[in-house]
């Protein structure tokens, strides 16, 4: 007989952590561009790929956190939203390359920061409204 294994994920106390370096990510910009504050090419960006990184670390910890109540219907909204949030990114690509193709006006590509956080927001978002749907 086959046994069904949950995924590892991490303590459900990584949300709150997860949330806190989000926070964390953020609230420089916003002391940077509420004070006017200059910066070096260089420097700036060096900032905005380590602010960039830590909210991206932030939203991963909340989404590999378990809830307090983990079920099989949790982690099959989990794999569904996972489906989604990995199908996302491909058909915008797809769809995105066949209007520059039409209107003959390339754009460039989507840097991988932005397809990860992509990814990310949009696993976040179907899986607490699934979520949410169900409760």
């Amino acid at each position: 007989m086959e046994t069904t294994r949950s995924p590892r994920q991490l303590p459900t106390y990584f949300k709150k952590i997860g949330i806190a370096v989000t926070v964390l990510a953020v609230a420089p910009i916003v002391l940077v561009k509420t004070r006017n504050i200059d910066m070096a090419q260089h420097t700036k960006h060096l900032f905005h790929e380590l602010t960039l990184n830590a909210f991206i670390i932030g939203l991963l910890l909340i989404a590999l956190a378990k809830d307090k109540i983990e079920d099989e219907m949790i982690i099959a909204i989990r794999i569904r939203s996972m489906a989604g949030a990995f199908l996302f990114p491909v058909g915008y690509v797809i769809i995105r390359s066949l209007v520059d193709i039409a209107f003959n006006d390339p754009e460039p590509d989507m840097s991988a920061h932005e397809i990860v956080l992509a990814m990310l927001f949009v696993y976040l978002f179907r899986y607490y409204l699934q979520k949410r749907r169900v409760r």
